[in-house]
């Protein structure tokens, strides 16, 4: 019986440890269970602020929209003067010219045959730079895609500037297989789309570009039409 006794109380010890050992395991594995997942690490490793890795606008022709595609061999977004074609001013009564730019005024004319000489650039701000968006709806990669043929024509797509605001286009140029038409308002800007030839989806040959004028430099950062935000440039389209 004295024997039995160490020899049971041995059990008991063994039995009691791994006892614990189980309630150690078993509270290790809760809290890896408990433990929040989806956690990242910050780019460079430890602690600290995150670290991104953007490409400058700078080196981008084309911003990359996140909300609407572009195109790039359709939905190039023009920089400076240059008009799309060029504009027999003598054909509009109230164009007003500068040398060999347009200041202001509207046109419409057939589809040039070459006979005539064209002025073909804008008149210049200083410190400001035009900028030309190119708007087709029949193109489904265009910066309003099919938008454009169900959207109210009383609503005008306004730039987001990042320190400037929201711009309004200041005019638009438009063509089709037939025709040219060119409208520049630098006092009141365009005020609405039904201002602007109506476009189609069914139809190929329309193109129309809103023109905006924004400060040299700046950066473009979206396109609202009315209230929404239709697109958006990231990062921010730099205006050369």
């Amino acid at each position: 019986m004295d024997d039995e006794a160490p020899q049971q109380s041995k059990v008991k010890i063994i039995v009691v440890v791994v006892a614990v050992v189980l309630i150690v395991c078993l509270l290790i594995a809760g809290i890896f269970l408990s433990a929040p997942s989806g956690q990242t690490t910050p780019v460079g490793g430890g602690g600290g602020t995150q670290q991104t890795q953007t490409t400058p606008p700078e080196q981008q022709q084309l911003a990359t929209l996140t909300s609407i595609a572009v195109d790039t061999a359709i939905d190039v977004v023009r920089f400076g003067p240059t008009l799309p074609f060029g504009v027999n001013a003598s054909m509009g009564a109230d164009i007003e010219t500068a040398g060999a730019t347009i200041v202001r005024g509207k046109v419409e004319m057939a589809a040039p045959d070459g006979g005539a000489a064209l002025i073909e650039k804008l008149a210049d701000v200083d410190n400001q730079t035009w900028v030309m968006l190119p708007i087709q709806p029949n193109h489904k990669r265009s910066l309003l895609g099919r938008s454009v043929a169900t959207a109210q024509r009383v609503l005008i797509p306004l730039l987001n500037v990042d320190g400037v605001g929201q711009v309004q286009p200041l005019g638009f140029a438009y063509l089709d297989g037939s025709r040219r038409v060119l409208m520049v308002e630098p006092e009141f800007g365009l005020r609405a789309l039904s201002q602007t030839p109506e476009l189609f989806e069914s139809r190929t040959d329309q193109k129309l570009w809103l023109l905006y004028r924004v400060p040299s430099g700046s950066y473009i950062t979206g396109l609202f039409l009315g209230k929404r935000q239709v697109a958006e440039w990231v990062p921010p389209l730099a205006v050369k």
